[in-house]
């Protein structure tokens, strides 16, 4: 399959199934009810898939290099900044837009039902199939050209444990611990607004 393609393919297969297999959950855990929300589940719900996304992205990201040819590799910037701003126009503004009542009555239905058309538990299990199809088609229908193809066999396992090793490495590094701690942490500030803002929402204020 290739560098890439090995990371690739198993990582989507991951993120995939991880958001069919929450629909289930993923509205449990967010007590619409009004109690009190999973605040545990969540955290490692969403921690694994930014894991997951993490590593997908530094793999479409090599993989880019390699697939476009030398005349525009200097595309791959644009398609990735244009692609993450269509999903999150899409996944953001598509599922509130689904999700509403009052939109779905006025623009989607020709009687006035209860509800939105989508349920979260619905949106992201469809966003977990498209991920499934999206990676089927990658593994059956696109070949990656290997740069290994002269210097043995490759061995994904070997390169497993150098990637990681490496990362390992990279974190040791105090300037690095720094810049983590930093990230980690620099979002507790703006919780109290984050949290609040819903409620102000809610008031009419913007």
């Amino acid at each position: 399959w290739g560098r890439r393609k090995t990371w690739l393919v198993p990582t989507q297969l991951c993120i995939g199934a991880t958001m069919v297999l929450s629909r289930t959950n993923i509205e449990r855990w967010m007590a619409p009810d009004g109690g009190e929300p999973r605040v545990e589940a969540l955290t490692a719900y969403f921690f694994a898939l930014y894991f997951l996304c993490a590593t997908q992205d530094v793999a479409v990201d090599g993989w880019a290099l390699t697939m476009l040819s030398p005349a525009r590799v200097g595309w791959t910037s644009t398609c990735n900044s244009v692609g993450q701003s269509l999903g999150y126009a899409l996944s953001y503004v598509g599922f509130v837009a689904l999700h509403d009542e009052a939109f779905c009555n006025a623009y989607l239905r020709r009687e006035p039902a209860r509800g939105g058309a989508v349920s979260l538990g619905a949106f992201v299990a469809g966003c977990g199939w498209a991920f499934l199809a999206a990676t089927a088609a990658v593994a059956f229908c696109r070949r990656e050209a290997s740069p290994d193809a002269g210097g043995g066999a490759y061995d994904a396992v070997r390169e497993l444990k150098r990637a990681y090793a490496s990362a390992l490495a990279a974190l040791r590094l105090p300037p690095v611990r720094s810049l983590a701690a930093v990230l980690l942490t620099c979002k507790a500030a703006f919780g109290c607004a984050d949290v609040r803002r819903p409620h102000a929402g809610g008031r009419g204020r913007p």
